[in-house]
């Protein structure tokens, strides 16, 4: 989500931004495919984000699901900040 200041709202609102489909890993076996993780493609889209903000902060929220050693890694790794979510959805 990307805070955007609306004037006429007169608040602050989170706007998505990046999206991917990630496909089932059924899907992928039915129509030959090689299967990619959920944290494989969070991983790219984080970086992809991180690469678009030039330095400036960018923080991950994310649950429980995220909570992968490889994923946490590659992000620190690239300097994102990472926090948990405080609400699983």
């Amino acid at each position: 989500m990307l805070l955007v200041p609306i004037s006429w709202a007169g608040r602050v609102w989170a706007l998505p931004f990046l999206t991917a489909l990630a496909p089932s890993e059924r899907y992928c076996r039915e129509h030959g495919r090689r299967h990619k993780k959920l944290t494989d493609w969070a991983r790219r889209l984080v970086l992809q984000a991180h690469r678009w903000m030039l330095g400036r902060p960018l923080v991950l929220v994310a649950g429980s699901s995220f909570a992968a050693l490889e994923f946490l890694a590659s992000h620190v790794a690239a300097g994102v900040k990472l926090t948990r979510s405080p609400v699983e959805i």
